[in-house]
């Protein structure tokens, strides 16, 4: 397990140079990560190969995996005229990465996370979450916009607004858990965490509490 996840961060880091090899406020910072030692991708794929590439740079990337053999990258390249937006499904065997799906369904600000069955969510801020099938060839509108606060299986997801919440499960459709109010921290599949105020609640999906504990104020803290 360990060597797999050291192979998925060498892949995407793989991708962080090739996306973003343009972009000319990433340079210094991508300099200084190729030329650890440590940190060698073993494998890289150039996405940016259209024939604007060249005069173009990276306004937004996303990268999700949404199994242990594919990779979705969202991506937008600008140039001076127009901005062009994609997702593209890649597929990892061995040392080889191969594109597998693509569609240009994507916009600036749209963050990506995997779904159950190797399916894609794709989310931005006020906007109806839109969710992909594995190989891109349906998309299907959600209709409520789903928060960054999701399972990292993406089987679990919440609606957030300031101080109130609401989960669901997540198949070909929302089917609602639980709505309650509280500052949502984080959601797993299992348990998710809830401040009130002074106080962090560990809780079940259906609401039984775990555990609690206090926590100091904005102003305690500085």
């Amino acid at each position: 397990m360990r060597k797999q996840m050291l192979e998925s961060a060498f892949v995407l880091l793989a991708f962080a140079l090739s996306l973003s090899a343009k972009e000319p406020n990433q340079q210094s910072r991508i300099g200084l990560v190729s030329a650890s030692p440590q940190l060698q991708p073993f494998a890289s794929l150039s996405l940016s190969d259209s024939p604007q590439s060249s005069q173009a740079e990276v306004a937004w990337v996303s990268v999700a995996f949404t199994s242990e053999t594919s990779i979705a990258v969202g991506a937008c390249l600008r140039n001076f005229i127009n901005q062009k937006c994609s997702v593209v499904v890649v597929r990892w065997s061995g040392d080889i990465l191969q594109p597998f799906a693509q569609t240009l369904q994507f916009d600036s600000g749209v963050s990506l996370h995997p779904a159950s069955e190797g399916r894609i969510l794709a989310v931005k801020s006020l906007s109806p979450t839109v969710l992909f099938s594995a190989d891109l060839s349906t998309v299907h509108d959600l209709s409520k916009p789903v928060s960054r606060f999701l399972s990292p299986s993406g089987k679990t997801v919440a609606e957030w607004a300031r101080g109130s919440w609401k989960f669901y499960r997540l198949s070909d459709r929302l089917e609602l858990l639980r709505e309650g109010t509280g500052d949502l921290q984080s959601v797993s599949d299992e348990v998710v965490l809830i401040q009130g105020r002074k106080v962090m609640r560990v809780e079940t999906l259906d609401g039984k509490q775990l555990g609690s504990f206090s926590v100091p104020s904005a102003a305690e803290r500085y």
